[in-house]
């Protein structure tokens, strides 16, 4: 999977030569050099991994200041050996300047689904609510911060998320951010907890 994310980021890097001067959507293609995953309090199935992982995600205007946001990542957690997969996919709608290229308030409702990739694989999905703030530093310098929070049918918690983009050329640059999310088992203590850093680039267009 994570071969066929990098086919798609090679097209990308292609065809943005060809783009037409950037507006305000952008898509990312990316590598997660640092992911964890840990459960707390969860007994015998207590976990506590790390690995790395790929993804595309973006956002591209409709219409004023209104976007189709999207997310693909695939991760592969596997330094004690358990070789744990997890897939997730969004997909939603966003409103506000600061998602795209701007600045300001911005929000975000996306539907949420999650396959641990196992061959008897635990498929899960909800929604996702994120409320974020852009800010523009310099014409090539932007950043940005995000709160959510996550519900699934028995698992529901907070997501923060804080990053940094650089624009090198008109419809070219790079990004970097870090999401934690903090998940809870409903009638119970269990808690998990998954963080990532992201890398990658990101077109305009």
């Amino acid at each position: 999977m994570k071969s066929k994310i990098l086919v798609g980021i090679a097209a990308l890097s292609l065809a943005t030569p060809l783009l037409a001067a950037p507006g305000n959507s952008f898509i990312d293609g990316y590598y997660v050099p640092s992911a964890g995953v840990e459960a707390e309090n969860a007994g015998l199935l207590g976990l506590d991994e790390e690995g790395d992982g790929a993804g595309v995600k973006g956002a591209i205007e409709f219409a004023p200041q209104l976007f189709l946001t999207g997310e693909y990542q695939s991760n592969q957690y596997d330094d004690n050996g358990s070789d744990l997969e997890l897939d997730t996919y969004r997909i939603g709608l966003g409103l506000g300047e600061g998602l795209g290229n701007g600045q300001g308030i911005y929000g975000r409702v996306e539907f949420i689904n999650a396959d641990d990739g196992s061959d008897d694989a635990e498929e899960d999905s909800g929604i996702v609510g994120t409320l974020g703030l852009g800010a523009i530093l310099s014409p090539q310098v932007k950043i940005y911060g995000e709160a959510g929070y996550q519900k699934f049918d028995d698992l529901d918690g907070p997501e923060l998320l804080a990053g940094i983009a650089l624009r090198l050329l008109p419809n070219l640059g790079v990004f970097a951010d870090y999401r934690y999310t903090q998940l809870d088992l409903q009638d119970t203590d269990v808690e998990f907890t998954y963080d990532e850093f992201r890398i990658g680039a990101r077109f305009y267009f």
